[in-house]
């Protein structure tokens, strides 16, 4: 019913986005760059520092959870 793909780049988070879409899961995107939201959507493709963990969903991918070690970046991670 909902869920949040966290991808550690803007373009994996955009592939994810648009294959949803394309298969007619409506997800919306958030980047630090651009936010494509779509108001009725339960899905979101996000990178990994925008991630909303307030907000409470079924299923959540974290992809390249392995960068949580990496010193510059791994907060976003951990939060």
């Amino acid at each position: 019913q909902s869920g949040v793909y966290a991808a550690p780049l803007r373009l994996l988070a955009m592939e994810v986005w648009d294959q949803c879409n394309q298969e007619g899961t409506y997800c919306s995107l958030i980047t630090g760059q651009e936010t494509r939201e779509l108001p009725f959507s339960e899905h979101v493709a996000c990178t990994v520092e925008m991630v909303d963990v307030r907000r409470a969903v079924e299923v959540a991918v974290i992809d390249e959870i392995q960068m949580m070690s990496d010193r510059s970046r791994g907060w976003a991670w951990t939060r």
